[in-house]
């Protein structure tokens, strides 16, 4: 039976492949840098042109310009200085649609510029994309003199995030920038 006799079904298991057989199956290096980052259907890389899921991570990325947004944020007196964030950050190509999951945890510390030694931790444990503004924050308070001053100087309840008062509206504000700029990659 020769390469190019057609088969039934039943006859396919008896095809011996031919001389060529490693020539045709094997990977191409694909050189061209366009064909390498775009698929023909416009989502996801040219690899998966059937639309199916592929997954770029971009965690670095977005720790990276979530610290350079948040630190030095400042208002009325109070400045972030420190950030940590945990967490995760990718582009998925599902099914032809583009999603960009996120989910991280934020914790920032809060210094008084006009006293050294009042301070606020702030922790956001669920910055995700299935959460909305305002966060659910957890507070920790170090220092006595002008804590009530500070505290709304920070803005630390729900009430004063909704109507944009203190540091922690400008934080939230920042934040949202941060997922319209992510939509945008």
């Amino acid at each position: 039976m020769s390469s190019g006799d057609k088969l039934s079904w039943y006859k396919h298991r008896e095809w011996k492949p031919g001389d060529d057989a490693v020539e045709v199956t094997a990977p191409k290096k694909i050189d061209n840098e366009k064909d390498v980052k775009a698929s023909p259907t416009g989502v996801g890389s040219a690899w998966n042109a059937a639309g199916t899921w592929e997954e770029q991570g971009q965690k670095a990325w977005a720790v990276e310009r979530l610290t350079t947004l948040l630190v030095g944020v400042e208002h009325s007196g109070a400045v972030v200085k420190e950030v940590t964030i945990t967490g995760d950050a990718s582009i998925n190509f599902i099914r032809g649609k583009k999603k960009y999951p996120y989910d991280f945890s934020l914790e920032f510390k809060i210094h008084d510029c006009d006293d050294s030694d009042t301070k606020c931790e702030v922790k956001i444990s669920d910055f995700a994309c299935d959460e909305t503004a305002p966060y659910e924050m957890e507070f920790s308070w170090k220092g006595d003199n002008k804590k009530q001053e500070f505290k709304d100087t920070v803005g630390a309840t729900s009430k004063q995030v909704r109507s944009g008062e203190g540091l922690l509206a400008k934080i939230h504000e920042v934040l949202e920038s941060w997922v319209e700029e992510f939509k945008q990659k």
